[in-house]
């Protein structure tokens, strides 16, 4: 067995690695990942009361994480960001797979320790160490509870 910190390897001869995270109990202040998703539509819905609500559909498709960067290991690449995130470390997930064929080997070196397929669309997501997540788990909207808010970011 191999202990990384929060991390805990079982069995590393094995692909299939069974793998632990000590408990977390949650409390304020905590910063989660959050997840990669794409507009799927803009729809109103009415309350009881006759009120109308704009929404917005996602899909989220195919989310994993490809790999943890501990706060010790985790260095911003701009020095206005250096005192904002210390003490944090960072979430890499991926969606949408995508053909191994079409992807240079460095960009494939990414996915190499974490057992997930390659994927279209990376993103860094800034989190509390308390709130990693083990490499290979697949993110999906359960991630959420009903009636969270969540902030949004697009690219149009």
């Amino acid at each position: 067995m191999i202990d990384k910190g929060l991390l805990t390897y079982e069995n590393t001869s094995s692909l299939l690695k069974t793998q632990t995270l000590a408990p977390v109990e949650w409390r304020k202040g905590l910063v989660r990942t959050g997840l990669i998703a794409r507009k799927i539509g803009h729809y109103p819905l009415w309350l009881k009361n006759g009120k109308r609500i704009d929404t917005t559909a996602l899909q989220i498709a195919d989310n994993h994480v490809v790999k943890y960067i501990p706060p010790d290991s985790f260095s911003p690449t701009t020095r206005k960001h250096l005192k904002t995130y210390r003490g944090l470390g960072c979430l890499l997930v991926g969606s949408e797979s995508i053909d191994p064929n079409l992807l240079t080997a460095g960009y494939m070196g990414l996915f190499k320790g974490s057992g997930v397929m390659p994927k279209k669309n990376l993103s860094r997501f800034i989190i509390s160490p308390q709130a990693a997540i083990l490499p290979g788990t697949q993110l999906n909207a359960t991630h959420f509870k009903v009636g969270e808010y969540v902030d949004v970011r697009g690219k149009t």
